[in-house]
């Protein structure tokens, strides 16, 4: 039995992978966001928006649990977690999105195939459906501040702001 340890452990260490290249860059960005946001906004048409995003570790920091609630009159709601994906090397998001107007959430996925450690735009993906339009978010920190907006695409290739939101960090 004294044998079987050593050799339990140098099995696990021979099948440990080394960190993919992007792999601290992406620690970097998930570690920049973390934390409690405060944001205020404008809809497109120039309506106001003010929400509260969350942003918690998870997985080492490999991985972020995202929360954003919007505050009243609005009533948007998305629970996501994002990650690094070490086969592909991008950062993905799975999210559940909905509002009080809608009865049942509905499921997204978004992926950000490059990115900086102060910023990342996250792209809808095909999941079971195709979304309303083609959209994107994008997520920049520059110091003690974080930007969120959110594109969309009516036509084709033409990319053009649904709603943004300035947050300042609250914990």
């Amino acid at each position: 039995m004294s044998i079987v340890l050593p050799l339990l452990a140098l099995a696990l260490q021979s099948t440990t992978l080394p960190p993919h290249p992007r792999q601290a860059e992406a620690r970097a960005l998930l570690t920049a966001v973390q934390g409690q946001w405060r944001c205020r906004g404008e809809f497109a048409d120039g309506r106001p928006i003010e929400a509260d995003l969350s942003f918690e570790p998870v997985f080492g920091g490999l991985g972020l649990r995202f929360t954003h609630v919007d505050r009243p009159p609005h009533s948007y709601r998305q629970e996501s977690h994002w990650g690094f994906d070490r086969e592909s090397g991008h950062i993905v998001s799975l999210a559940l999105t909905g509002s009080a107007r809608a009865a049942e959430p509905s499921a997204a996925a978004y992926v950000a195939e490059t990115w900086t450690e102060s910023s990342l735009t996250l792209v809808h993906r095909h999941l079971l459906t195709d979304p309303f339009a083609p959209n994107r978010f994008t997520y920049t920190v520059t110091g003690g501040r974080l930007k969120k907006t959110w594109e969309v695409a009516r036509t084709e290739g033409q990319w053009q702001m649904g709603d943004y939101l300035d947050c300042d960090r609250v914990g």
